[in-house]
């Protein structure tokens, strides 16, 4: 169909649409912002709503409010320190590793590489769209794991993973042509990667990083994550 990559457009624009409207209705600011902006109140019924209890409630804000007292003794030499230093590097480096493992290669070229190995156009975007699926669903299983085994030995196997899998398609590609294995090897990375350093990243820096400068050091690895992906 001439017009199918237009369809493939209004898709997430409807699920944008929706998510518009969900989180303009439904989702509420957080807790940590109402501190901030002397919404104290207002922080302390949104825990109530999540939280059991008064007392961890006002165990949460209280929290936040001594945060924010050290938040606002930091300067620049601050992050220069050694320990400090150290975890900036950590969550710098994670969020660069996340990008620079090629997935972004994958997703968006797969198409291209299908019609590559032989396989019809048709046939390459119904690949692409397994792909997603698997892509999905390995992430799911990777929130029942990532408590259950720990962050770091998922890191490991899925670098394990994803370097087994690259070295087999850079050799299928230069030596081989087998579209089966190609396309397992393929599915196969997708789900070392999203398993590991796709959702991973995200946990880790929130635990590294303390709650004084947990939010300039995790927009400082979004930040390195965004330029890299594009």
């Amino acid at each position: 169909m001439t017009n199918s990559w237009r369809y493939m457009l209004l898709v997430p624009f409807i699920f944008s649409i929706i998510y518009m409207v969900l989180s303009t209705i439904y989702l509420p600011e957080s807790p940590r912002w109402l501190v901030i902006n002397n919404k104290k109140i207002r922080s302390k019924k949104m825990f109530l709503k999540k939280i059991e209890g008064k007392k961890l409630a006002k165990k949460y804000i209280n929290n936040i409010e001594e945060s924010l007292s050290i938040k606002n003794k930091i300067s620049f030499k601050y992050f220069l320190k050694g320990n400090i230093r150290k975890i900036i590097l950590i969550g710098l480096l994670l969020a660069i590793f996340q990008q620079v493992v090629g997935i972004n290669a994958i997703i968006t070229y797969a198409p291209m590489i299908f019609e590559n190995i032989g396989i019809q156009s048709q046939n390459a975007l119904l690949q692409s769209i397994l792909i997603g699926f698997v892509n999905f669903s390995a992430t799911i299983i990777a929130l029942w794991l990532i408590d259950k085994k720990g962050r770091k030995i998922l890191l490991i196997y899925g670098a394990i993973g994803m370097t087994i899998t690259l070295l087999y398609l850079t050799y299928a590609f230069s030596f081989s042509q087998n579209n089966i294995l190609i396309l397992i090897a393929i599915l196969m990375y997708v789900i070392f990667y999203a398993s590991s350093f796709a959702p991973i990243l995200g946990v880790i820096n929130s635990e590294i990083f303390s709650n004084n400068f947990r939010g300039i050091g995790m927009s400082f690895a979004a930040a390195v994550t965004g330029y890299l992906r594009f």
